[in-house]
């Protein structure tokens, strides 16, 4: 398994850099910017990123605008939906408006401070482990 985590919270970006190096290749970005290069990059070399972990909550690109722009490169890249990288949003705050803004863009959320079991859940309802 591929993985990205995008958070610009040093913290929550080891922590779940470290569980998900377990699982794969974990590649981190601080922000919404470096994301965007890290999947561009990916998605260059015919290696897309199969997770990505997003903060919701970043200065500069947030994780919605983010995400966006991520599915924009993925369908202009040819990705089939069935193809494109799964989306874990992580939040320090759950705020129903926030997280349901593109519900349908991903595919879980975590609210912060995040546990390793509830890391492994998402993964293995994901079919990704």
């Amino acid at each position: 398994m591929r993985s990205l985590v995008v958070d610009d919270e040093l913290t929550s970006q080891r922590l779940l850099a470290i569980c998900l190096q377990d699982y794969g290749d974990c590649g981190v970005a601080n922000d919404g910017h470096q994301a965007l290069d890290a999947v561009r990059g990916a998605l260059e070399q015919n290696q897309p990123f199969d997770l990505i972990c997003l903060d919701i909550m970043m200065p500069g690109l947030d994780g919605q605008e983010t995400l966006a722009e991520i599915r924009r490169l993925e369908q202009e890249a040819g990705l089939e939906p069935e193809h494109r990288a799964k989306v874990l949003m992580v939040t320090a705050v759950f705020d129903e408006d926030n997280v349901m803004k593109q519900i349908d863009e991903w595919d879980a959320y975590l609210v912060k401070p995040i546990e390793r079991q509830a890391i492994i859940d998402v993964l293995q309802r994901l079919a990704l482990i």
